[in-house]
């Protein structure tokens, strides 16, 4: 089974995010998503607009980076493992929460 981590971003990544953030005027959550959806499968847009609207009819918005990142997951029948309390709200997304 394909798993998907998300920890810590490398700090090089974050200079040069910082850098394009600031260069193209917009915040760093759009440079993380803008990489997410270029990552991204032919369904995932798809599925993004899909828990998009499942979040919204619930009344339980989440970053739209996060959105992206459950898409794929979801897409690729992939378990993400992460403490961001976020992902509760979609049973989608096969979540691993770390070990207390």
């Amino acid at each position: 089974m394909t798993q998907v981590t998300i920890r810590r971003v490398e700090k090089d990544w974050v200079a040069k995010a910082k850098a394009d953030a600031a260069e193209r005027g917009v915040s760093m959550n759009q440079v993380l998503v803008d990489a997410l959806q270029r990552g991204s499968g032919v369904a995932t847009p798809k599925k993004t607009n899909d828990l998009k609207k499942y979040l919204r009819e619930r009344g339980t918005p989440i970053p739209e980076n996060d959105i992206w990142i459950s898409a794929a997951c979801v897409e690729q029948g992939c378990t993400l493992h992460t403490s961001d309390k976020h992902f509760e709200c979609l049973p989608q997304v096969r979540v691993q929460w770390p070990e207390v």
